[in-house]
């Protein structure tokens, strides 16, 4: 999920994020889930530079989502806004609803005591 990567970008130390992922093989949800290691790691890298997750049919088909984080005055993560559309809507209007969701988990981040 959308929500699940952004916890593993900063949750999760990118010296650890390997050893979190463990060996075994990653579940398909759909034809389009990431199932090799390089290619998540990749994704969270991404999110740690982009600030926010893209999740496009991952998980369920025909659902898309975008997650951003919210931290807290120590710039820890507390949590994530995510919103989750019918994929034909979400791709109409993509870029805006991605602007709207980092937008809204900044907002919450200050009123979380980010400065």
């Amino acid at each position: 999920s959308s929500a699940g990567r952004v916890f593993l970008a900063y949750a999760v130390a990118a010296s650890e994020l390997s050893k979190f992922l463990g060996k075994g093989a990653l579940r398909a949800y759909t034809a389009k889930t990431p199932t090799d290691r390089s290619e998540l790691t990749r994704l969270v890298e991404k999110i740690r530079v982009d600030g926010f997750s893209v999740n496009e049919q991952f998980l369920t088909e025909t659902v898309c989502g975008v997650s951003a984080p919210i931290f807290d005055a120590a710039s820890k993560l507390v949590g994530t806004i995510t919103l989750s559309a019918p994929a034909g809507r979400f791709d109409i209007k993509k870029d805006q609803l991605v602007s709207e969701v980092v937008s809204c988990a900044n907002s919450i981040s200050l009123i979380c005591g980010l400065q």
